[in-house]
């Protein structure tokens, strides 16, 4: 019984000095602080990102990319051989990814941020200077960045014809410069089919895109106006 609990005991004994020599209980602490710290960058991202772009897709690679840099750091950060060996592997490694806006880079480059620093042992670091960089976005999005635009968008009205649509042109042009005075007339088109208009209009927030909207249906309910900006095409019928 009592060689059992020696050896039990050298079990254990061996065990602690192979965490304590490899550190695994940091590894560990720092990864899961990483999975979690992901997760909330995740969910602020997708709900208060300005990006066009899907942002949940970008926002996915959060949690994988912040643990494997923790990894990556926390293995090399005291090895010459693996920190040569990183370079060599990264000199051939090329990464092709379409960085359609900078915030997603910029979004990117603090996830990087984070598991550099997680893999560095600054998690106290880290903690702080990711509440005090949420609090100020938050903060900034909701005090700059509420419903204003400040942005071109193109307008495009497409109509069929009823009867005598003569005047449709000249009806459109006082309904879109009277909302905007700084539109300009791109195209027009007009077949037996249907009669379409493109403006380029200045917008500053969605109130004056909706006023728009309402005052165009109410000239003619059978308009289909299609609000384009750049990357999302919103039609409303």
């Amino acid at each position: 019984m009592s060689e059992t609990k020696i050896l039990i005991n050298n079990i254990l004994v061996e065990f602690r000095d192979y965490l304590l020599e490899y550190d695994l209980i940091y590894l560990v602490s720092a990864i899961s602080y990483g999975i979690g710290i992901s997760l909330i960058l995740r969910w602020f991202y997708i709900n208060y990102g300005n990006a066009k772009t899907n942002r949940k897709i970008v926002a996915d690679g959060f949690p994988l990319l912040i643990i494997s840099v923790t990894l990556i750091i926390y293995l090399i950060k005291s090895s010459i051989a693996l920190s040569l060996g990183l370079v060599g592997a990264l000199s051939i490694v090329r990464f092709r990814a379409a960085i359609k806006e900078p915030e997603e880079l910029i979004y990117l480059f603090f996830a990087i941020a984070i598991g550099l620093g997680l893999g560095a042992k600054q998690i106290p670091s880290v903690l702080v200077i990711f509440v005090i960089t949420l609090v100020f976005l938050f903060i900034k999005h909701k005090t700059f960045e509420t419903k204003l635009m400040d942005k071109k968008i193109l307008i495009s009205l497409k109509i069929k014809p009823e009867g005598s649509e003569n005047n449709v042109l000249n009806d459109w042009n006082n309904i879109v410069m009277k909302k905007n005075q700084n539109a300009d007339l791109h195209r027009f088109d007009q077949n037996n089919s249907e009669i379409n208009a493109t403006y380029l209009i200045d917008i500053l927030n969605t109130d004056e895109l909706n006023n728009l909207r309402v005052e165009l249906l109410n000239y003619n309910s059978n308009t289909e106006i299609t609000f384009l900006d750049n990357t999302r095409p919103l039609i409303v019928s």
